[in-house]
């Protein structure tokens, strides 16, 4: 096989940024007697998990094309504040590695029309899209090529590094910002998904006279980024993270929360892992709370009562453009030894308060409400909404 060509060198999109699209498909596609590979991605902060896969990729073949997301797909996907490092700068970076030999950077949501455009002989993504659809699969099936899909490396996405620098940030500043506080807002966005959290905040803060708005009232649909913004090593550290990522994404003050329990035999663990404590496989049989509320009994199976202590913990955070607020509220009890009530929700049927003999999960609901870690957050939060000082 004589040697494959190369786009021509300079040929560059209008923009500067990669090659331009039209120049791409009359180097590279068919009719050709070479074997191309393509891939595509965001590649927006360039780590070892890219450099691997696109050396494995360029193994597939004798030229790998890339294809890129432009900023503003990038931000369709990701959500404000992403990317971080712009399209022309990416494709440089991307077009500097040795395993690369073209890119082309594409408007679209997906490079389904850029695929078929260029209908490679292997289509190569990361096996975490094992059992989704592969934009262009089909075209280049049918063309007689084959996709492939290559192992990740472990610990390594942009996702994650981004959210684990914003949280270390947060943990480093505790919360801090100059000092300022947020403007009292006319509006304010509580930053849940669960539907029991956004029900107990709007009653605890009913009398607010900020109107309180949901994600789903301003439109702001679930991102895959939203996984990775629990990432500090303390609650407060979280509900920062996320009130900052849904204020940047919506311009609106947005109040955020997070919360969980810290057991005494257990090192005050699960701490800032509560909603992910049981092992996934018991989260797929039973469903994420009943999962939850089995493996810590199972964990504290044979603890006697007197080790059982637990408290609940819940770090609020207010943020807007101008400053951030930070308040906590703690209510400790102990672990039951078995399932106790129908109320509540998460571990509020083993969560056992011992001055009144009941779980959270046997409370009628306005006790609870009156005596939860979120209501002491919410009642320290309360008197700011309300035009004092937080209490």
């Amino acid at each position: 096989m004589k040697n494959p060509p190369r786009p021509p060198a300079g040929d560059s999109a209008p923009d500067g940024v990669g090659l331009e699209r039209e120049t791409a498909v009359r180097a590279l596609g068919r009719p050709r007697d070479f074997r191309l590979v393509f891939t595509n991605g965001c590649f927006d902060v360039l780590h070892v998990g890219h450099v691997e896969s696109l050396r494995a990729a360029r193994a597939l073949g004798d030229r790998l094309v890339v294809g890129l997301n432009s900023d503003a797909s990038v931000r369709r996907l990701k959500g404000p504040g992403r990317p971080l490092i712009p399209a022309g700068d990416r494709a440089r970076i991307l077009a500097a590695l040795r395993s690369v030999d073209a890119v082309v950077v594409f408007e679209e949501d997906t490079p389904e029309t850029l695929v078929r455009e260029l209908l490679p002989d292997v289509l190569v993504k990361g096996a975490d899209y094992e059992g989704e659809e592969i934009a262009g699969a089909a075209a280049v099936r049918e063309a007689g090529g084959e996709v492939r899909l290559l192992p990740l490396v472990p610990g390594r996405s942009t996702s994650s590094l981004v959210r684990r620098m914003a949280a270390r940030e947060v943990d480093r500043t505790g919360g801090a910002s100059d000092g300022a506080w947020p403007e009292r807002p006319d509006r304010l966005l509580v930053a849940t998904r669960n539907p029991h959290k956004l029900d107990e905040m709007r009653e605890l803060l009913g009398e607010v006279p900020a109107r309180l708005v949901s994600l789903q009232d301003v439109g702001a649909e679930p991102l895959e980024v939203e996984e990775e913004l629990e990432t500090a090593a303390s609650f407060a550290g979280n509900a920062l993270a996320k009130a900052i990522h849904f204020h940047a994404r919506t311009g609106m003050t947005t109040l955020a929360e997070d919360s969980g329990l810290c057991v005494q035999a257990l090192g005050v663990g699960p701490g800032v892992r509560t909603k992910r404590f049981a092992p996934p496989e018991w989260a797929r049989r039973f469903g994420r709370d009943a999962a939850n509320n089995r493996w810590l009994l199972e964990r504290l199976r044979g603890v006697p009562s007197g080790e059982r202590g637990a408290c609940y913990r819940c770090a609020a955070a207010v943020v807007d453009g101008r400053g951030r607020l930070v308040v906590e509220g703690e209510v400790c009890g102990r672990i039951a030894e078995d399932l106790r009530g129908e109320g509540g929700f998460g571990y509020d049927p083993i969560f056992l308060l011992p001055e009144r003999g009941r779980t959270f999960g046997e409370l009628p609901r306005e006790v609870k409400q009156a005596t939860s870690h979120r209501a002491r957050a919410m009642a320290r939060l309360r008197p700011w909404l309300l035009g004092g000082e937080p209490g």
